[in-house]
């Protein structure tokens, strides 16, 4: 057993050098298991470069695992028994039930429990509570440690009281994905796959406290772990961490393996340094290799693009080490502009990638656009690039609230709740999943309209009377809509008004309504139209959606089924399990722009990125600290070693490192954009990233 660094600057070769080393070492030793740990967006991807790196195309004894799915394999091959995962639509559920019985007794979250999203806020606190392994005990020492009459106290006695709740609800019953790793760690022993097996962990930038406890159990038992880590070849890695550094993150992963493994025994061979070579991402002194030398390196400006550190002649920037190179930057590669608004900002971006395609025989997935606002700049790019005919991918998950299916059964309780008003049956209406169509719900609607017919009572009589406009003979085709819908809704109301229903029984009731709207054809239908129309997104979305309902509605019954609640009760529940369920889609193609989150987002093998809305406030970006814990909460809780999520203050200096990454992926090309104006118009200021590159690469014209 052993732990071995492998290091290197971004764009260096790390992965390549990795995965060609356990590819080696996967043929000479075929009795042996390599696993390839990456994050759980990167499976897909490390697959496919594990494939193209085999010399026989295929992997047979390489498994490439998230933490997640590991525990999985390790569960499916020791046989253990385990309670159900509870995800995060369940944890909304539970929280949702146990609220109300707690409301007397709380004191800061009293009240405030049924407000829109609040429920999350608690699941968030709870979800990083277990994910950082802060029990009670150390809650309890902390609260000791505090002033019975401070805030903070009280704020912290109120969590416990419902993270107690919380947890004797699940005992014996589910786990959650938190704790998922702390089951794994129990089992990991047992497991036949981990014993002298090879782990090759890559793209990982830190571990939390439970990953770190399962890594400690892998020491002990495999034969080796690689780890590939950040770092430029001018730092020292094993230096203490100064949060304000660049490489930082990547010293304190260092520092968490370090101690992990020495008190797991595993001795740490000497690390390998990966120099930027032929299977670097950069061309040797190309402009993009000097701002991966030089970004964020103060008091390092004057380096050439072979590493080595050289004067700044007569006041300008050191020359590079390629002479031919000639140094002009705007020619090479880094572009600066602004633009007035974010509009005319993504339509020049859709220009320069048409013209780079057809010109330059570039394809679509040679290029990435990230923003620090997604929200913003996802909707004018869909927009524009629809427009445009260029094929493009929002990396982002979509909540379901905005599924025509799922505002259908939200309306249809609501219709119940509000006694049939005007405006509750024609939001059902209008969702276009009922059993009448768009020209029958515009002329119900006059009619309603005209008479203000409300109730379900009244829907249950026969419509006879006319008014000003209409014709004697239009009045009984009106009574036949109304036959129509009444046939449609009243089943379902009548099961729905009853006072002790179970939470089953209600259920039960909303799954009859879509099965007798055909649903699951209506929602196969509208797939079908996005395919032909080439909107391959939403037709990926479309063919998900009835799937990821049925499992929200499942796991409701299965939690809560033969739980007695009022239909307002029921409502708020449904409510709290669609406001937490999420479509991901995986890219539908591979010849596509990718449109992604400078956070969130991952790129791989691109040539030219487009970063847009470079904007001060958005990058980096200014959180709001928000949350039930705020910033002094959490610098509190710091100070007595109960160490939580990063703070505000340190999540600004892990930024720095994220930007550094995201800005050195592109091969060839970078444009960085800012707009004078924000989507609303209110003026906006450039980030003080564009004047870091212009002190950087003074030649670069805006």
């Amino acid at each position: 057993m052993s732990l071995q660094f492998i290091f290197g600057n971004s764009g260096s070769g790390k992965s390549h050098y990795l995965y060609q080393q356990i590819v080696e070492e996967s043929i000479r030793h075929p009795e042996k298991n390599y696993l390839v740990l990456v994050p759980e967006q990167f499976t897909m991807q490390t697959q496919k470069d594990l494939c193209m790196a085999h010399p026989r195309g295929g992997i047979m004894n390489i498994d490439v695992l998230s933490f997640g799915r590991l525990a999985h394999r390790v569960f499916e091959e020791t046989g253990k028994e385990r309670q159900p995962i509870l995800d995060d639509e369940g944890k909304n559920l539970v929280l949702r039930k146990i609220a109300g019985n707690y409301e007397d007794e709380l004191t800061v979250l009293k009240g405030n429990l049924k407000k829109q999203g609040y429920i999350s806020e608690v699941k968030s606190v709870i979800s990083e509570f277990t994910q950082y392994g802060i029990d009670f005990e150390q809650l309890d020492s902390f609260m000791e440690g505090l002033n019975p009459e401070s805030y903070l106290y009280y704020k912290l006695k109120d969590i416990r009281k419902v993270y107690e709740g919380f947890e004797d609800y699940l005992r014996d019953k589910y786990i959650t994905k938190e704790e998922l790793l702390d089951v794994l760690s129990q089992n990991v022993q047992e497991a036949k796959m981990l014993k002298d097996s090879v782990i090759a962990m890559d793209g990982f930038t830190g571990f939390t406290p439970v990953q770190i406890g399962v890594l400690g159990k892998l020491f002990r038992l495999c034969a080796k772990v690689y780890v590939t880590i950040i770092m430029d070849e001018r730092e020292d890695p094993y230096k203490k961490a100064i949060p304000h550094q660049l490489f930082a993150m990547s010293r304190q992963l260092v520092q968490q393996l370090m101690k992990a493994a020495d008190e797991a025994g595993c001795p740490v061979e000497p690390e390998i340094w990966v120099r930027r070579s032929g299977h670097g991402r950069f061309q040797p002194g190309s402009t993009m290799d000097q701002l991966e030398q030089r970004l964020f390196r103060y008091g390092k400006r004057g380096f050439s693009g072979n590493g080595i550190e050289k004067r700044p002649e007569s006041g300008t920037e050191a020359k590079t080490g390629n002479p031919a190179a000639g140094y002009e930057a705007k020619q090479q590669g880094i572009y600066i502009s602004v633009a007035p608004n974010p509009r005319a900002e993504l339509e020049e971006t859709v220009r320069l990638i048409r013209r780079m395609v057809r010109e330059e025989g570039m394809r679509y997935q040679d290029f990435a656009v990230l923003t620090g606002d997604l929200s913003v700049y996802g909707t004018y790019a869909r927009e524009i690039f629809e427009k445009c005919g260029v094929p493009y991918f929002v990396d982002e998950k979509h909540s379901v609230l905005m599924n025509p299916f799922v505002e259908f059964l939200r309306a249809a309780i609501e219709m119940v709740v509000q006694s049939f008003s005007y405006e509750s049956v024609f939001r059902y209406l209008r969702c276009g999943l009922s059993s009448l169509d768009r020209e029958e719900t515009d002329a119900m609607e006059n009619y309603v309209l005209a008479l203000g017919i409300r109730g379900l009572k009244a829907y249950g009589e026969t419509w006879t009377r006319g008014y000003r406009g209409i014709k004697p003979d239009e009045v009984p085709q009106r009574n036949l809509l109304r036959e129509k819908f009444y046939a449609e809704v009243q089943p379902f109301a009548e099961r729905m008004k009853k006072k002790d229903a179970t939470v089953r029984e209600r259920t039960e009731a909303l799954y009859a309504l879509a099965v007798q709207n055909q649903m699951q054809e209506k929602l196969e239908e509208r797939r079908q139209q996005f395919e032909q129309q080439g909107q391959e997104a939403f037709a990926k979305e479309y063919s998900q959606i009835y799937g990821i309902v049925m499992e929200l509605l499942d796991k409701i019954v299965e939690v809560l089924g033969e739980e007695k609640m009022t239909l307002a009760e029921y409502q708020e529940i449904l409510e709290a399990g669609f406001a937490e369920a999420s479509v991901g889609i995986i890219p539908p193609t591979a010849d596509q722009v990718l449109i992604g989150d400078n956070e969130r987002s991952r790129l791989k093998d691109i040539r030219v990125l487009f970063f847009v809305g470079v904007n001060d406030g958005l990058i980096p970006r200014h959180d709001a600290g928000g949350g039930i814990l705020s910033e002094y909460d959490r610098e509190e809780l710091e100070r007595a070693d109960a160490k939580l999520s990063p703070t505000a203050r340190e999540t600004m200096y892990q930024q720095k490192f994220h930007l550094y990454r995201n800005l050195t992926k592109p091969s060839e090309r970078l444009y960085l954009s800012f707009t004078k104006a924000g989507a609303s118009g209110e003026a906006q200021n450039p980030s003080y990233l564009i004047n870091e590159i212009r002190k950087l690469f003074p030649e670069i014209p805006v």
